[in-house]
């Protein structure tokens, strides 16, 4: 049975940059005694969360989306779920 999808995300070329700042922050992450999840690493950009059952309407989306792009910076931030929703702390 498929399940249906839970957000819509953009995939992240993994590059050795990129490798290298997420052992940096895994590492970090030991030494401040937070738990690493044991799952393969996927990066990802989550664009948005679908909270509908009837999701047909969502399949454009990708055609309007960049093929590639560059990111110039970004920015770290906490998701902290609510019965309202996630509540974001950057």
């Amino acid at each position: 049975q498929q399940q249906r999808p839970h957000a819509i995300v953009l995939g992240v070329k993994l590059s050795k940059p990129l490798i290298h700042l997420v052992n940096a922050i895994k590492t970090v992450a030991q030494q401040c005694s937070l738990t690493i999840e044991d799952r393969p690493y996927l990066p990802h950009i989550t664009l948005a969360r679908i909270r509908t059952k009837n999701f047909n309407h969502l399949e454009p989306i990708h055609k309007n989306l960049p093929k590639q792009m560059s990111v110039p910076s970004f920015s770290y931030y906490q998701s902290d779920p609510t019965d309202q929703g996630s509540h974001y702390t950057m």
